[in-house]
């Protein structure tokens, strides 16, 4: 009986530490898992909030780019009815404004008749 008690003593002895093996691989795994899952989140995360930052800086800059060139197409167009004012020929207005003669022509017909 002794070596019964013996043997079962290593058995269950055994037995407890398959267990506290198995628990610690448990314990392990979902440690594993969750640090899997956070650094998935994280980057998942991080690449939505690249792709809106640059969706809202190419809008920002859209509009200020869109402004930028309405006043400059405005400024372009006082240039050429200045220099219509003092009298130069489109020809001579296209070359001082580094526009074509239709252009130039364009721009005075839309002045002129508005």
């Amino acid at each position: 009986m002794a070596e019964t008690t013996k043997y079962l003593g290593i058995d269950y002895e055994t037995l407890e530490k398959l267990s506290a093996d198995e628990r610690q691989r448990l314990i392990d795994e979902a440690r594993e898992k969750a640090l899997h899952d956070y650094n998935t989140i994280k980057q998942y995360y991080t690449e939505k909030g690249i792709e809106l930052g640059i969706k809202l800086s190419y809008k920002e800059n859209f509009e200020k780019g869109f402004a930028q060139g309405i006043q400059e197409g405005r400024e372009l167009v006082r240039q050429v009815f200045r220099l219509y004012m003092d009298g130069k020929s489109p020809d001579e207005i296209a070359e001082a404004c580094q526009l074509t003669e239709d252009k130039v022509r364009e721009i005075l017909e839309g002045i002129l008749e508005g």
